[in-house]
Formats: structure tokens, C-alpha cells, sequence
């Protein structure tokens, strides 16, 4: 029974677009990023269970790193673009609303 399992890493794996072949390189290094931060950072099984504050955890992760890894810019870019995929995945079909503005000074604050 127990051979049947499929690991969390697995799982999770499977949820990403990664065999699309339309999908551009950029956006296969964005979902890769992504894929790492929630697999290494977080006990998530199922991408229906992204929240807010787990976005606003990965720009954390980078801003804790000094954006050394990725720049502030594109770590804003991958956001915009997992909430999309979240948005417009069958299966998932999830919105979540985070305002990444510089209007929203109390987010930028709490960093």
C-alpha cells in the first residue's frame, strides 16, 4: 500500500504547469522559484491552499535574502503571475486579492 504513496514533493509538482510547451522560459523560471519557495518554506500539499500571506511570505523569503537571488521586481512579477495561474487553473479556480501598489503602505510597512 504504503509504494503507492506519492510524495509531497510529487504532489505538489504536479500541480504546476511545467509540461506546458507554450509556457516561455521566464515564466517556467517563475513557476520553478515558486514551486521551491512553497515546497522548502511552507507544509502545503495543494496549490487551492495558497493564501495571502503566503505570497506575502515569498516576498519576505526574498527581502530576507537582500533580493539577492531575484530582484525586488521580479519577485513582484512572479506573484502577479502565480496569482493568475491560481486564478485561471482548472481545479483550482482561486482568487486572492493583494494590493502590490505602493498605495498600500501598510503591507510595505509590515516588511
Amino acid at each position: 500500500m504504503s509504494g503507492n504513496k506519492i510524495s509531497r514533493f510529487e504532489l505538489l509538482l504536479s500541480q504546476f504547469p511545467f509540461k506546458d510547451q507554450r509556457m516561455n522560459r521566464n515564466d517556467t523560471q517563475s513557476f520553478i522559484r515558486f514551486f521551491y519557495f512553497l515546497y522548502e518554506n511552507t507544509n502545503i500539499h495543494y496549490l487551492y491552499f495558497v493564501k495571502k500571506e503566503t505570497l506575502i511570505d515569498y516576498l519576505k523569503y526574498h527581502r530576507s535574502k537582500q533580493f539577492e537571488i531575484i530582484s525586488f521586481t521580479q519577485v513582484i512579477q512572479d506573484i502577479n503571475l502565480f496569482i493568475l495561474y491560481l486564478k485561471n487553473k482548472s481545479g483550482i479556480n482561486k482568487e486572492i486579492e493583494i494590493d502590490l501598489s505602493l498605495k498600500n503602505t501598510k503591507l510595505w510597512m509590515n516588511l
